[in-house]
C-alpha cells in the first residue's frame, strides 16, 4: 500500500516543486528556514541522521519515511508543526512509544504504519485519553498491516473513525476482544467496525469465528475491495487472484449465515476448509445468488468437505 501512496505523493512534489528527496545518502538536515518551504519529504530507504525533536514544516502536506535503520527513533513532539499533514507513510519504523505529538495532525487523511514496530500496544495519539483517538478523526486511509506484534488497540479507536474509506489490517491485529461495553473492555472489539459505513476497502482477519457479530458485514454497503479470513490458520502471505477474496475456515456447529451471505453475494475469489459440523452457509442462498459460475469466479473447497453442504455443488465446483 505504501507504493501506491509514495507514488502519489511523488506527483504532488512534482507538481508543487517543494519537495525534499533523498537520492543516495541524507548528512543534514536543512536549516528551519528552508524546511518550512517543504510541502513534501520523501526518505524511502535511505540512511538519514537522526530526526530532529521537531520538525518544522508548517507547510508539509506529506511525510514518507520509508526506514532501514531498526535503531531509528521518532522523538515525541517530531509531529507537533505539521498541522498540514494529510499524508503520513511510515514503514518499519520503531513506534513504540507511539509519538504523542500525532493529535497534532488534525488533517490528517491518510496514515500508513506497514511494518511498523509498537511492542503490544497502540491506544490513541493522546497518552492520557485512551478513551478516544484524539483529533485524528479525518482518516480516509489507515494502513495497520504487517504489524504482527500489535496486540491492543483501545476500546472506541477504530469507531470514531467514521470518515474511513480503507482499512487494511492484514498479518496484523486479531486479538478482538468479545462485546461489552468500553469501560469494561481493554481492547477493540469486531462490532466497532460497523460505525465505519463508508467503508469501500476492508482488510482483516478473524482467527476466532464464534464471537464474530452475526451481521457484523451487513453495514458494510460501499464495499468494493476486501480481503477477509475467518478461522486460524490462513497464510496471509499467499497471494490471491481477485480484490474480493474471503477464506472460510469454521470447524464449529456456530452458524454464521447474516454474518458472511453479505459478502457470498460480492466475492471473487472464495476458499472453504473444515466446515464439518457447520450448517451450510451458501444454503439459504437463492437461486440467483448461487450463480457462482458467474459471480465467484475463483472457488477452492476443501475435498473433505461433505457435498450435502451445497445445494448447488455443480454451480459452485
Amino acid at each position: 500500500m505504501h507504493d501506491v501512496v509514495h507514488s502519489f505523493a511523488i506527483s504532488v512534489a512534482l507538481r508543487d516543486h517543494h519537495v525534499l528527496t533523498v537520492a543516495d545518502e541524507f548528512k543534514e538536515w536543512p536549516a528551519n528556514d528552508v524546511l518550512q518551504q517543504y510541502t513534501a519529504i520523501s526518505l524511502p530507504f535511505r540512511k538519514i541522521p537522526d530526526l530532529p525533536a521537531i520538525l518544522e514544516c508548517p507547510n508539509l502536506n506529506s511525510f514518507l519515511l520509508l526506514n532501514k535503520d531498526p535503531s531509528l527513533q521518532i522523538p515525541d513532539s517530531f509531529f507537533r508543526e505539521m498541522k498540514e499533514l494529510k499524508i503520513l507513510d511510515l514503514t518499519e519504523v520503531n513506534l513504540s512509544p507511539l509519538p504523542s505529538s500525532l493529535q497534532f495532525l488534525e488533517n490528517l487523511q491518510t496514515l500508513c504504519l506497514d511494518h511498523c514496530r509498537f511492542g503490544r500496544y497502540i491506544y490513541n495519539w493522546r497518552a492520557k485519553q485512551v478513551e478516544k483517538i484524539g483529533k485524528v478523526t479525518r482518516l480516509q486511509l489507515l494502513d495497520l498491516s504487517n504489524c504482527e506484534r500489535l496486540e491492543v488497540i483501545s476500546p472506541n479507536a477504530l469507531s470514531s473513525l467514521t470518515r474511513l474509506e480503507d482499512l487494511y489490517m492484514g498479518n496484523s491485529f486479531v486479538k478482538w476482544e468479545t462485546e461489552g461495553s468500553s469501560s469494561q473492555r481493554n481492547n477493540a472489539c469486531q462490532s466497532e467496525l460497523k460505525h465505519l459505513s463508508n467503508l469501500s476497502t476492508l482488510h482483516m482477519q478473524i482467527t476466532d469465528a464464534d464471537n464474530m457479530p452475526k451481521d457484523l458485514f451487513s453495514s458494510f454497503q460501499n464495499l468494493e475491495r476486501f480481503r477477509i479470513f475467518i478461522g486460524d490458520g490462513w497464510d496471509w502471505s499467499v497471494k490471491d487472484a481477485t480484490s474480493r477474496t474471503l477464506k472460510l475456515k469454521l470447524n464449529t456447529v456456530i452458524q454464521l449465515e447474516e454474518g458472511v451471505n453479505t459478502l457470498l453475494k460480492i466475492t471473487e475469489e472464495l476458499h472453504l476448509q473444515e466446515l464439518n459440523g457447520v450448517k451450510s452457509i451458501l444454503n439459504d442462498l437463492d437461486g440467483e445468488d448461487l450463480r457462482c459460475e458467474m459471480k465467484i469466479p475463483f472457488f477452492e473447497v476443501d475435498t473433505s468437505i461433505p457435498r450435502k453442504y451445497f445445494k448447488s455443488p455443480r454451480s459452485l465446483i
